[in-house]
C-alpha cells in the first residue's frame, strides 16, 4: 500500500479507517472509495462474468444493479473468508514461528534421509 507516496509501503491500516470509505469521493463526486473497493475485489474474486463484459453496451444503470448484485454475492462472501480472522487474531505469533522452524528441521531431515536411500538403492 502507498508505493508511491513518502510514507510508502504501508504494511497494514487501522480498521476504523475503513469507516471513511465512504467520505472519500472521486473526481466525478460520486464515486467513492467503497465504490472502488468493492469493484476491485468484484475484479480480483473473479466475480464479473464474461456475460457483464458482453453486456457493457448497454445502458450504465444496468451495469451499475449487475455490478452492485455480483459485488453483494462477492461480500457475502467476505464473512465465510473472514471466519478465521478472529482465531488468527489470537495466535501467539512466537509459538506459531517456532512451530513452523520445528517444521522446517523436520523437513530437511526427510530430505537427508531420501538422499541415504536414493544412495542406498541397488544401481547407485
Amino acid at each position: 500500500m502507498n508505493v508511491i507516496t513518502n510514507r510508502g509501503d504501508a504494511k497494514a491500516f487501522k480498521l476504523d479507517i475503513l469507516l471513511k470509505l465512504i467520505d472519500v469521493k472521486g473526481t466525478d463526486g460520486k464515486t467513492t472509495l467503497l465504490h472502488f473497493v468493492l469493484q476491485e475485489i468484484i475484479r480480483s474474486q473473479g466475480a464479473r462474468a464474461e456475460s457483464v463484459n458482453k453486456n457493457a453496451k448497454l445502458d450504465s444503470k444496468f451495469n451499475e444493479h449487475e455490478f452492485k448484485k455480483q459485488g453483494l454475492q462477492v461480500v457475502a462472501g467476505l464473512s465465510r473468508d473472514l471466519g478465521n480472522v478472529r482465531k488468527a487474531a489470537g495466535m501467539d505469533s512466537d509459538v506459531l514461528s517456532s512451530y513452523v522452524t520445528k517444521l522446517e528441521t523436520g523437513l530437511d531431515k526427510v530430505r537427508l534421509v531420501l538422499q541415504y536411500e536414493k544412495l542406498a538403492m541397488p544401481g547407485n
